[in-house]
């Protein structure tokens, strides 16, 4: 496969990704906060390491995090002001991500 060949062949696949991703979706928070998005963006490594900062205990949704004590564990641990700004982000990222998905694109 030459190198048109294979770029329209990541076209292809990035346009199965694009249809897979339309509509509604749930998505766990391991699989927002990827590693890969926290190493990028924060000082924290892993979803893990990022709950554990966390000052809510039994964290159920994305909800109980949207507040100022959260917003500023984000603040001096990330490039982020808040939470809102930060889940925005890790959104844009893992819509990118799933769009390159098997594709020669690195979108990290």
């Amino acid at each position: 496969m030459d190198g048109f060949d294979k770029l329209i062949s990541d076209f292809d696949r990035m346009s199965n990704n694009a249809e897979e991703l339309n509509g509604d979706h749930e998505v766990s928070f391991k699989e927002l906060f990827t590693n890969d998005f926290l190493n990028k963006y924060t000082a924290f490594k892993t979803s893990s390491d990022f709950l554990k900062a966390i000052p809510i205990d039994n964290v159920k949704s994305f909800d109980d995090l949207d507040n100022p004590a959260v917003d500023e564990i984000i603040n001096k641990n990330s490039q982020f002001s808040s939470f809102t700004e930060m889940k925005n982000n890790a959104v844009k990222f893992y819509a990118l991500n799933s769009l390159s998905n098997g594709t020669s694109f690195d979108i990290h």
